[in-house]
């Protein structure tokens, strides 16, 4: 798989910010898309702000043999969002979006709703969002509650209409409820609990890991997941057993880290058959502060199992 991209934020004046965005990615013998979106913000008052944008895609499948229920062609996309935000304890919005051109098989992709964000409380805070469209509802919900100065709890729940590697339509939903808390100034921790339905499979993991920095230089990190998830059509369980560690180092001007995941999958197969699969990932990354406005990153990861 081939990806590059490029974002872009533009300042053109105190009342008027643009945002564009272009993605490619291409799949050896595969799917080929690529996405472009041009976003312009402009603040009418000091309570109401206006965006509008555009967005264009385009899908090839080079695969030998093309699925029938595959997507392929291009699409432009133009949205409109209107923000109200009197700057004390709310703020709410709606938008609208519109297929202004498909070609192909593509599906059109109009879609309407709002959502706000309200501070309940001095700690407790909620954010929401419903739509409706042509590929179906979505929403997002969450609170997030300051118990104390160190420690954060959260609950949040998100319903997406995402579209898988091959092209299909795929509704995942995902409540994820945790809490994170700084021990000190060297330490912190966190534990989630995750649960995920959708059409494939359905299950819960938990998840709890720490974050380390005995010095300003060094920093040390571990997780580890837990979890059951099942196929909604065969009632097959997978069960799941990650782990991840970490390490930091960072210079004067540049910081450097590596890290190695672990994944085991004990899969129950619908024959009553069980069967097992180890993944390894190793995931590297450097940040060089090159100026007071130039930084460069790099990443290199390699996956195996």
């Amino acid at each position: 798989v081939e990806q590059f991209g490029g974002n872009l934020k533009l300042p053109v004046s105190q009342r008027i910010n643009i945002r564009a965005k272009a993605d490619h990615s291409k799949e050896d013998a595969g799917l080929e898309t690529t996405a472009m979106e041009v976003n312009a913000d402009f603040a009418l008052t000091e309570q109401i702000g206006l965006s509008a944008g555009v967005r264009r895609d385009e899908r090839t499948d080079h695969s030998s043999v093309v699925v029938a229920t595959q997507e392929e062609g291009e699409r432009t996309d133009a949205v409109v969002q209107v923000e109200y935000d009197p700057g004390n304890r709310w703020r709410s919005y709606v938008f609208g979006q519109t297929t202004v051109e498909a070609t192909g098989d593509r599906e059109k992709n109009w879609r309407g709703g709002a959502g706000g964000e309200m501070l309940l409380t001095e700690r407790l805070s909620a954010e929401g969002e419903v739509s409706h469209g042509e590929l179906g509802p979505a929403a997002r919900v969450g609170t997030n509650f300051q118990k104390s100065d160190s420690t954060n709890v959260y609950l949040n729940y998100a319903l997406d209409n995402e579209r898988g590697a091959n092209g299909l339509h795929t509704r995942t939903g995902n409540l994820i409820g945790g809490a994170n808390s700084r021990l000190s100034d060297s330490a912190s921790v966190y534990m989630e609990n995750r649960y995920q339905h959708s059409k494939p499979e359905t299950g819960l993991t938990r998840a709890v890991g720490m974050t380390l920095t005995p010095t300003e230089r060094w920093s040390v990190g571990a997780n580890l997941e837990l979890g059951t998830l099942k196929d909604r059509r065969t009632s097959a369980e997978t069960e799941r057993t990650a782990a991840a560690v970490s390490v930091g180092y960072h210079f004067d001007k540049a910081s450097v880290s590596t890290g190695i995941e672990f994944r085991y999958d004990d899969i129950e197969r619908s024959d009553g058959s069980n069967d097992d699969r180890t993944s390894w990932l190793f995931k590297n990354a450097l940040r060089v502060q090159l100026t007071d406005d130039w930084r460069l990153l790099a990443k290199f990861n390699h996956a195996m199992g």
